[in-house]
C-alpha cells in the first residue's frame, strides 16, 4: 500500500513538473499561463504524449513555442 502511494506521489510530482514547464513556455509568450488557453483534459493529454515520448520537458516544449 505504502509503494502505491509513493508511486501516486511521483506521478502527480511528475506531472507538476510537465505543467511549470509549459506554463513558464506561455507565460514568456503570451503573458499568461497554459490553463489560459488549455483545458485540463489538453494538458492531461499532451503529458501523455510526453510520457511516451521519454524526452525532456524542454524538447517538448520546443516545438509548442514556436506555435505560440
Amino acid at each position: 500500500m505504502a509503494s502505491q502511494f509513493q508511486t501516486s506521489s511521483s506521478n502527480a510530482a511528475r506531472v507538476q513538473q510537465f505543467v511549470d514547464a509549459l506554463n513558464e513556455v506561455y507565460m514568456r509568450k503570451k503573458g499568461y499561463g497554459v490553463y489560459a488557453f488549455l483545458t485540463p483534459m489538453a494538458v492531461m493529454r499532451l503529458f501523455n504524449q510526453f510520457i511516451v515520448l521519454k524526452i525532456s520537458e524542454k524538447e517538448f516544449t520546443r516545438p509548442h513555442i514556436k506555435l505560440l
